[in-house]
């Protein structure tokens, strides 16, 4: 059975952090990690979203969840529930659930203001086909970098994508099925684990019964201190094989 959050009271600003810069109406601009604003269509791939139901997996802040609305989808979001489920480097001594506590904050402060309708649902990533609601559009918008098994988290993310899965990560060219590790280390990086090659994304969607019907290269602003400037993100668009294929 489904379980939905319900909206908590409206946070206070000064009560958020905000991993996506956005527009808040009768609040204006706020800055956050990553600046997607005006490069949505560019972000999923120019794929249609219009009359979708669409799954924003790991959506932070919402950035995408609101942006998918205001161009017609049905949206249901997922986050992690506690700070226990996400996979952060052993060394990490941030306050991991301030971190996560304020983020959501900051996600029910932007959905109150954009007068959303999006479900909401928390839970545990690699259960994700378990709790969430199949739809047409299933997002993976810049979450496998932060997860230990992210080959699993596709899986799980195409389970419930009835059309299209559509992934946006940072990744590499090579036709071989190989992944590269990004720790370094550094105490400030606390949870990027891997970029997969486009061999491997090719290989394991086809595994899944999907097909990459698209594949893009963008780069976008980011304002965090360890990833700073114009940083390129790749997205695959990937459509699930029909019966004959």
């Amino acid at each position: 059975m489904l379980h939905f959050i319900e909206p908590p009271a409206v946070p206070l600003i000064e009560d958020c952090r905000f991993y996506h810069a956005m527009d808040i109406p009768r609040i204006g601009p706020v800055p956050g990690s990553w600046d997607l604003r005006g490069r949505f269509s560019d972000y999923v791939g120019g794929i249609e979203v219009r009359h979708k139901t669409l799954l924003d997996v790991g959506t932070a802040s919402g950035f995408l969840t609101f942006e998918s609305e205001l161009r017609g989808a049905r949206v249901t979001s997922f986050d992690a529930e506690s700070p226990e489920q996400m996979d952060y480097m052993a060394f990490s001594d941030h306050n991991r659930g301030d971190i996560l506590r304020r983020t959501k904050n900051s996600y029910w402060f932007a959905h109150h203001y954009f007068k959303s309708r999006a479900r909401v649902v928390h839970g545990n990533i690699r259960n994700l086909s378990a709790i969430v609601p199949i739809s047409d559009i299933v997002l993976l918008g810049q979450i496998l970098v932060h997860v230990r098994d992210p080959l699993e988290i596709i899986r799980q993310a195409s389970l419930v994508a009835g059309e299209h899965l559509v992934i946006t990560e940072g990744s590499f060219d090579s036709q071989s099925s190989i992944a590269a590790f990004l720790g370094t280390g550094d105490a400030t990086d606390i949870h990027s684990w891997w970029h997969l090659s486009s061999g491997l994304y090719q290989r394991w969607l086809s595994v899944l019964g999907f097909k990459i019907i698209k594949a893009t290269k963008n780069k976008y602003r980011c304002n965090d201190p360890t990833l700073l400037g114009q940083v390129e993100v790749w997205t695959f668009v990937a459509r699930r094989n029909s019966k004959n294929e």
